[in-house]
């Protein structure tokens, strides 16, 4: 919770899932309660912190944390009732609709960085974050120049992650002509 009041001073907005033991201070059905309402009932509650916590009972209980979005306004979505054997319309909050929606970058820019990790042999620990964290920036570059491409601002072809890796890596110096005969090597 403090670091949501934090990002809320800084002007950035955050919504997210959270687990129930870490809003124990915020009132809230609890999850048997919810349970026994059905699916699509909620809670909502607002801290004088101006951060909206959000419980929503779908197949299980779901809890949001938001300083952007709270409960309204709902729209209808469909989920399998197995007892009916049909779709049926639940309620679902805009929070957790807004949570959906936004969910996948992270796991994004895991995939990417894991897809195009080159192997390090080191002993020593730190090596290993070092080239993670430029791993991690590689991606960073690309998505954006992948976006920025995509929006129109650029009329140059989209190029691949490898291939937009193999492009900066003359920008490192004169150090960065071994790197950059390797990544054409794998090309």
């Amino acid at each position: 919770m403090a670091l949501l009041v934090e990002l809320q001073k800084l002007g950035i907005h955050y919504t997210g899932t959270v687990r129930p033991n870490r809003i124990l201070g915020i009132n809230l059905q609890n999850e048997a309660e919810i349970k026994k309402k059905g699916r699509g009932t909620k809670d909502q509650s607002i801290e004088n912190t101006k951060i909206v916590a959000v419980r929503w009972y779908d197949t299980r209980a779901v809890n949001v944390l938001s300083t952007f979005s709270g409960t309204d306004p709902r729209n209808p979505v469909s989920r399998f009732e197995k007892s009916k054997s049909m779709y049926v319309p639940v309620q679902r909050p805009a929070g957790i609709k807004l949570y959906n929606e936004n969910m996948g970058g992270v796991d994004l820019h895991d995939c990417c960085v894991a897809e195009n990790s080159y192997r390090i042999k080191s002993k020593r620990w730190y090596m290993h974050i070092f080239w993670q964290t430029i791993r991690m920036m590689l991606v960073n570059a690309w998505l954006s120049y992948r976006v920025t491409g995509l929006l129109g601002y650029s009329k140059l072809v989209t190029m691949n992650q490898r291939k937009f890796q193999a492009r900066l890596a003359p920008v490192k110096g004169n150090g960065g002509g071994h790197l950059q005969s390797a990544v054409k090597k794998t090309l």
